[in-house]
């Protein structure tokens, strides 16, 4: 039987509260609290925290036991969630979209992200006080927040409205995106 066992180092300024049923991650940005039922729906992870009081350091010791079948696949994501959270507590996450197309404009309303896009009507997008939204150009918005994953959703959702269309590549597109164009018909 194989051990799955990782440890990350915790910076300073960041403190690591775990419960029975959620964690929650203090940083200078902010806090984040994730129940550990969608972390580890199988129940088959177990948290430390380690603190070091020589150096004082403090570290997270995640250990999986291999006798369940899903924790090969499970124990990454978690890592990786756990690094993610790390990162957002202590730098923020940033994500960028472009508005390409005539006529597409985007304004920032005080609760609420108003966008042109094409439509008979305009869009109204709810913004959520756990996030920021800067606008440098009526045509570029930029998204700032703690957790990663609700940053990328927001971002994806905002795309959704007018994805880039592959003939002339209007719409909303990542910054720096690459959208590959088809060639039209011809006669």
């Amino acid at each position: 039987m194989k051990i799955f066992k990782y440890t990350l180092y915790i910076p300073i300024g960041l403190s690591i509260v775990i419960t029975e049923s959620s964690l929650k991650m203090e940083g200078p940005l902010g806090s984040i609290i994730i129940p550990l039922s969608t972390m580890d729906p199988y129940g088959i992870i177990f948290i430390k925290i380690i603190n070091d009081n020589s150096k004082e350091q403090k570290y997270i010791e995640i250990i999986g036991n291999s006798s369940h079948s899903k924790i090969q696949s499970l124990f990454p994501s978690i890592i990786s969630k756990f690094k993610q959270m790390i990162d957002g507590v202590s730098r923020g996450v940033f994500t960028s979209l472009e508005l390409i197309g005539v006529g597409y404009r985007a304004q920032l309303e005080s609760n609420f992200l108003d966008l042109k896009l094409g439509h008979s009507h305009p869009i109204q997008y709810p913004i959520n006080p756990s996030m920021k939204i800067v606008q440098k150009k009526p045509t570029e918005i930029a998204l700032y927040g703690i957790d990663k994953q609700y940053v990328r959703q927001v971002a994806a959702d905002l795309r959704y409205f007018r994805p880039p269309e592959v003939y002339k590549g209007k719409g909303i597109r990542y910054h720096n995106e690459c959208i590959k164009i088809k060639q039209g018909k011809k006669k």
